[in-house]
């Protein structure tokens, strides 16, 4: 059973641990708000008590809410999830055109349209920024992979998702949201205007220096170039409502969001990421069967703000956890889903992964060298009769659990075969990595390191030192330190992604976050 009294003394210990300074949660349970609760300040300056209805960047919660506009039209007839893009959006451009014709909204909208991803805070105010972005910005972004190939985290098929909105509708992105989605489910104070937002009591993102003292973050992060990606300021009343939607069959109240049809298309893995839990995603919604119950959800990140939306469909629960500083607090914001959902149903228990006879010949297919955004270089062998992973000097063996899929005690591997057996692409913990072929002979020019060394702050907190003479990197949720293998003298691989020195103090993390040095 669940106790309130146990839970919120959990999640203030688990934010004091994590120098989180506010917090605001809400719990479902058969399509009603069973507890509302806020924690902690929204700003450390003003100490103003967070409470339900304090406003929170949400991040990518966002993105299930764009789908939700998108699959609307899909009913009306007016958009179709498996034509190219191209036909609703002529003037679209590809850095390689020839893969136009595989790029759909049913690709975009499950993250296997081969893009990698990006995320700038800070861009444009004006409502016409996503229309300047699609146009000017996004032809820049390389493919990861052929569309339909594999899973790959991305953002910008989303704003091209709400680029066609504003042309179907012949409105901005903004407005379509309000009248679509946020009215009919009664979600009365979220928005994407920050000058409506400041009107109420608004959550601000967090800093915090090398001696744990926070500071605000100024300005306060607005870009309309990713409004349909990640951008949406909520509360967690206004979330759960969301969730009851779905919940729901689409419905809230007497209002009809969407079909029961539409909602669980959006619920239908459509997506790999080729782990035991059957992780993937389907239209706007993370999916996983987590110790034998199944989650449909969404994680969000902008500047340090975070939030969780957890839904048990089957179960009809729904957890929606906000937070202003995310970074060190993801575990705990996890553990605080698992304890709530254990509380309500009942303790769960891990679902262990079943070895099985491993088909050997394939293992020459698999071996090589891949190098992935987020995970760094991956190295595939065979020694001994058995597969092995080296994941930068982490050299772990493994072992099989089906075709083409192998896990170790911490993560997994999930080989992508092409059509003539060979293997071009791996899923290491649940995103890609390309097979190259890395230069070991290369000797990166040590002199410049110097200008390397130091804290960077952004979204994401990292530092750079030289160690035993090797550069390497400490991210503020991740110990100890990462060694970082050079690829050019400017760009190096880590466990924890790729990092590229842009010069003038900039770091870029993984293709997404751009940090600042100190």
């Amino acid at each position: 059973m669940l106790s309130f009294y146990t839970l919120e003394r959990k999640i203030r210990a688990l934010m004091n641990a994590a120098s989180v300074p506010g917090a605001a949660l809400a719990i479902v349970q058969n399509r009603q708000v069973i507890y509302a609760q806020g924690f902690g300040v929204n700003s450390v300056e003003t100490n103003q008590p967070v409470t339900p209805d304090t406003l929170f960047r949400i991040g990518s919660i966002t993105k299930p809410m764009t789908v939700t506009a998108v699959m609307q039209l899909v009913e009306a007839g007016k958009l179709d999830l498996d034509v190219p893009v191209q036909n609703y959006l002529p003037a679209l451009r590809f850095s390689e055109m020839k893969y136009g014709d595989g790029i759909t909204l049913r690709r975009l909208l499950s993250h296997t349209a081969g893009f990698q991803t990006h995320h700038v805070p800070h861009g444009s105010r004006h409502p016409d920024g996503l229309a300047a972005y699609i146009r000017d910005e996004f032809p820049t972004h390389e493919f990861i992979a052929p569309p339909g190939t594999l899973y790959s985290y991305s953002n910008p098929g989303f704003r091209i998702a709400g680029r066609i909105l504003e042309l179907i509708y012949e409105k901005n992105y903004t407005d379509i949201m309000r009248q679509q989605v946020l009215e009919p489910a009664d979600m009365q104070r979220s928005t994407f205007d920050i000058a409506v937002a400041m009107t109420y009591p608004l959550a601000q993102s967090h800093d915090i220096d090398e001696i744990g003292r926070l500071t605000v973050q100024r300005p306060f992060a607005d870009n309309t170039g990713g409004y349909p990606s990640g951008s949406l300021i909520s509360t967690v009343l206004d979330v759960a409502n969301f969730a009851i939607a779905h919940l729901n069959g689409g419905k809230f109240g007497q209002n009809t969001i969407l079909s029961k049809d539409s909602v669980a298309h959006m619920q239908t893995f459509t997506a790999d990421a080729y782990t035991p839990t059957q992780k993937g995603y389907g239209l706007g919604w993370m999916l996983e069967t987590v110790n034998g119950r199944r989650w449909v959800g969404h994680d969000g990140s902008i500047s340090t703000f975070g939030g969780k939306l957890v839904m048990l469909p089957d179960q009809q629960i729904a957890v929606v956890l906000l937070f202003n500083r995310a970074a060190g607090f993801w575990p705990h914001a996890l553990n605080i889903c698992h304890h709530i959902i254990d509380g309500l149903l009942g303790n769960s228990e891990p679902v262990s992964v079943t070895p099985v006879q491993p088909d050997t010949a394939q293992w020459k297919h698999f071996e090589g060298t891949y190098l992935g955004y987020e995970r760094g270089l991956a190295r595939i062998y065979v020694e001994n009769n058995q597969l092995v992973l080296d994941w930068q000097g982490m050299i772990v063996p493994l072992l099989a659990y089906a075709d083409n899929r192998y896990f170790w005690q911490a993560g997994a591997v999930g080989f992508i075969s092409e059509t003539d057996g060979t293997t071009e692409y791996l899923m290491l913990n649940g995103a890609p990595c390309r097979r190259v072929d890395f230069d070991t002979t290369f000797r990166p020019d040590k002199t410049l390191w110097k200008d390397y060394v130091g804290r960077y702050t952004g979204a994401e907190q990292v530092t750079i030192r030289v160690v035993d003479e090797q550069l390497t990197i400490t991210h503020e949720e991740y110990e100890p330190n990462r060694v970082c293998i050079a690829l050019d003298n400017h760009r190096f691989a880590a466990q924890l992604g790729l990092v590229e020195f842009l010069g003038d103090g900039k770091l870029r993390l993984n293709y997404t976050y751009l940090l600042q040095k100190e």
